[in-house]
C-alpha cells in the first residue's frame, strides 16, 4: 500500500513464502506467520550446526559430494541474482550480487543446508561458486575437503637469515608529533591529530556538504594534518628556489625527514655520498600534479611521484636501489618489504625506508566520498560497532635499516630488528577493492615463516583496521587463523 497526493492504492501480488523465508534465514516474521499458508518445514531448520549438513552429504556418494554443493550454491546464486548465465569460475560480486544480496545468498544457502551457520564474510573470503562449494565440504567434511591449501612462499637459498636493526628513524605526523617521541607521548595520551582542514589547504565550506550524494561535494570536514608543509630549508639540501617552486611539497617533506632519520642514525652528507645505501618510498597521492599551473623546466621532476625516491639518492648520493611504489594503503610496509629483500642479498649496504603523504587537494576527499569509503567525523572506529568509515590523514614516517650483524659490528644503537617481511595479493577476489581472509592468513605465516616466529611470540598487532563491517571481521579472522 502506498500513499500519494491524499489517495491510497493498494495492491495484491502472488508470494513464494518458503522463498521468503529462505532468504530470511529460515523463518518469516511474526507478521507474516500468520499470512503465509504453507508448510514451512520444507525450507530447513535453523540449528546453527552442520550436524543436518552432514547427514545430507552422506546420503550422496562420495565422488558426488562437492558437484553436489557446487550445483546447489550455483542454483541458489542464480535465483538470487537473477542471473542465469552465472558461471561458477566468476566473482558473485561481479555477477549482479550486492552486499545485500549476499546476505540473502547467504541466509538461504544456511537454511538450504538444514541451518548450518555461515560467516558473514563468506562470499569475500571464497568469492566464486566454486570456491565456496570446496569451503562448505571442507567444513562440514574436513577429511573429504578439497579446499586448497595456504601457499607460502619458499625462502631462496641465497637468501641472508639474519634480522635487520632499525639504526635510525624520524617522522612528521599529525597533532605536532614531529619527533617518535612526541608521536609516542600522543599515543600515551589518547590524543587523534583529528583537525578541521585548515584553510592554507582548501575552502571546507565551498567543498563540505552533509548529503553524500551532492555533486562534487564531500560529507567529511575533518582529517590529519601536519602544519607547515610550505616551510623547508632549500640551501641545505642545494636546490633553488625556481627549482623548489616547482617541487610536490612530498618531495620536499620527504628530504627533510629521511635526512633527520639518517642523522640521528649517527650518518651526515659527507658519510653518505657515495655508499651504496638503498631508497624505497612510498607514495600514494599525486594531489600537485593537479594544482600546477604553468610549466618550467623543472615541472616533469617536480611533480613525478618516481622523483621522490630519486631526489633524495641525488641529493644526498647514495648509488644504491632507489625505488618510489605505490600500492596505496600499504606502499611503506611494500617498500620496507623490497628493502628487507634488497639487504638480505647484499644489494645494498644501508636502507632508507619512508612513507609520504600530503592532502593538499579535496578531489581525493570527493571522490572517495561518493564511494562512501570516508568516515563522516574523519575518524577511524575499527573493529567497533560505530566504525562508519576510515578517516584521511597525511605525514611523512622514515626509518633507517642495516643487517644486525653490520649494526653490530658498527656499534650502532639498535632501535628494533626487522625479524621477517611478506608480500602478497588477493588474486581473484570478490571485486578489485574487497579484502579477502585466505590471503591475509597467507601473508601473515609466510612472514612468520621467515622471521622463524611463533604466533604465540606475537605481543602487538598494528592492523590495516578499515573501518566497515566487512573489513574489519576480515582482518580479524585472519589474524586469530
Amino acid at each position: 500500500m502506498s500513499y500519494k497526493a491524499g489517495l491510497a492504492q493498494a495492491a495484491v501480488m502472488p508470494v513464494s513464502w518458503s522463498k521468503f523465508a529462505a532468504r530470511s534465514g529460515g523463518r518469516l516474521p511474526p507478521f507474516f506467520s500468520r499470512v503465509a499458508r504453507t508448510d514451512m518445514s520444507a525450507v530447513g531448520g535453523t540449528s546453527g550446526g552442520s550436524g543436518g549438513a552432514l547427514e545430507m552429504l552422506q546420503s550422496i556418494a562420495a565422488s558426488d559430494r562437492l558437484l553436489y554443493l557446487q550445483e546447489l550454491v550455483l542454483e541458489t546464486a542464480r535465483e538470487m541474482s537473477g542471473n542465469g548465465e552465472l558461471d561458477g569460475d566468476a566473482p558473485l560480486m561481479e555477477s549482479g550480487l550486492d552486499s545485500l544480496a549476499q546476505v540473502e545468498l547467504r541466509n538461504t544457502l544456511s537454511s538450504r543446508l538444514h541451518g548450518m551457520q555461515l560467516s558473514a564474510t563468506l562470499f569475500l573470503d571464497y568469492p566464486t561458486v566454486k570456491g565456496v562449494a570446496s569451503y562448505l565440504l571442507q567444513e562440514i567434511m574436513p577429511s573429504q575437503g578439497v579446499r586448497g591449501g595456504l601457499q607460502r612462499v619458499v625462502l631462496s637459498a641465497d637468501a641472508s637469515s639474519e634480522g635487520l636493526a632499525v639504526v635510525g628513524m624520524a617522522c612528521r605526523l599529525p597533532g605536532g608529533s614531529d619527533s617518535p617521541a612526541a608521536f609516542w607521548e600522543m599515543l600515551a595520551e589518547g590524543r587523534d591529530g583529528i583537525v578541521e582542514v585548515p584553510a592554507s589547504r582548501w575552502d571546507v565550506d565551498k567543498v563540505y556538504d552533509a548529503n553524500p550524494d551532492a555533486e562534487n561535494k564531500c560529507y567529511v570536514r575533518h582529517g590529519g594534518f601536519i602544519d607547515d608543509v610550505e616551510l623547508f630549508d632549500a640551501a641545505f639540501f642545494g636546490i633553488s628556489r625556481t627549482e623548489v617552486a616547482s617541487m610536490d611539497p612530498q618531495q620536499r617533506l620527504l628530504l627533510d625527514v629521511t635526512y633527520q632519520a639518517l642523522f640521528g642514525a649517527g650518518e651526515n652528507k659527507r658519510t653518505l655520498l657515495g655508499s651504496l645505501a638503498g631508497v624505497f618510498v612510498g607514495i600514494g597521492s599525486n594531489d600537485w600534479s593537479t594544482m600546477v599551473r604553468g610549466a618550467s623546466v623543472f615541472t616533469g621532476t617536480g611533480c613525478s611521484m618516481s622523483m621522490a625516491a630519486n631526489r633524495v639518492s641525488y641529493v644526498l648520493g647514495l648509488k644504491g636501489p632507489s625505488v618510489s611504489m605505490d600500492t596505496a594503503c600499504s606502499s611503506s610496509l611494500v617498500a620496507l618489504d623490497t628493502a628487507h629483500e634488497k639487504l638480505r642479498h647484499g644489494k645494498c649496504n644501508m636502507a632508507i625506508v619512508a612513507g609520504v603523504n600530503l592532502l593538499l587537494s579535496p578531489t581525493a576527499f570527493v571522490a572517495l566520498a561518493k564511494a562512501r569509503m570516508l568516515s563522516p567525523d574523519g575518524k577511524c572506529k575499527s573493529f567497533d560497532a560505530s566504525a562508519n568509515g576510515y578517516g584521511r590523514g597525511e605525514g611523512c614516517s622514515a626509518v633507517v635499516l642495516k643487517r644486525l650483524s653490520d649494526a653490530t659490528a658498527a656499534g650502532d644503537r639498535v632501535l628494533a630488528v626487522v625479524r621477517g617481511s611478506a608480500v602478497n595479493q588477493d588474486g581473484r577476489s570478490a571485486s578489485l577493492t574487497a579484502p579477502n581472509g585466505p590471503s591475509q592468513e597467507e601473508v601473515i605465516l609466510t612472514a612468520l615463516q621467515e622471521a622463524q616466529v611463533s604466533p604465540l611470540d606475537v605481543e602487538y598487532v598494528e592492523t590495516h583496521g578499515t573501518g566497515t563491517a566487512l573489513g574489519d571481521p576480515i582482518e580479524v579472522g585472519a589474524l586469530k587463523a
